[in-house]
């Protein structure tokens, strides 16, 4: 009952009245829309229909892997001919790494090092046929997964978001705080 009562906006009682204090939705004198005449839009307001296409990009980036700097370290040799020679070493005391490049061999096959990402163009570009290529389907595991040791808190709390025990003590506390405001 008292739920219901503070529901419906019963418990204060100068929201009851708000309506009489408010302005009417349009002033008088003012047209009225009777529906004969289309409004008339900005054509910027008006959201065009798009169809939805694949935009998958990819990247080559370079993987560091932590060990010691004389590893990065590569002499070039001339001699050798036009393989791509470079040095990587770390930067002291930073975080960076210092990317060296020799670029004076002029093939024409040589591969172009860049970081702007590619658009990868798929054989049918429809994004209906590229959901059945990937196998999208998945189902809901069996049991409740917990594999990490530290975890442990978890065991029994697998698919139970909002349990009844927090609106149980919300309803206590309330039923307590009126019993408060009614003796005071």
């Amino acid at each position: 009952l008292v739920y219901t009562w503070a529901k419906f906006g019963l418990w204060e009682s100068n929201y009851v009245f708000a309506d009489d204090y408010g302005q009417t939705d349009m002033p008088e004198g003012e047209e009225t829309w009777d529906g004969s005449k289309p409004p008339s839009f900005h054509p910027g307001v008006i959201i065009s229909k798009t169809k939805p296409q694949p935009c998958d990009q990819e990247v080559y980036l370079y993987l560091l892997r932590n060990t010691s700097s004389k590893a990065y370290d590569i002499d070039f040799d001339p001699s050798k001919g036009c393989e791509r020679p470079y040095v990587v070493q770390p930067v002291a005391y930073s975080n960076m790494l210092l990317v060296v490049v020799y670029t004076d061999c002029h093939n024409a096959n040589d591969y172009k090092v860049t970081v702007v990402p590619e658009e990868i163009i798929y054989p049918n570009a429809s994004l209906a046929c590229q959901k059945v290529n990937d196998g999208l389907r998945r189902r809901r595991p069996k049991s409740c997964i917990r594999s990490h040791p530290r975890e442990s808190e978890i065991k029994d709390r697998c698919g139970r978001a909002a349990g009844i025990e927090l609106h149980a003590a919300l309803l206590i506390l309330v039923v307590i705080s009126l019993f408060n405001n009614i003796n005071n």
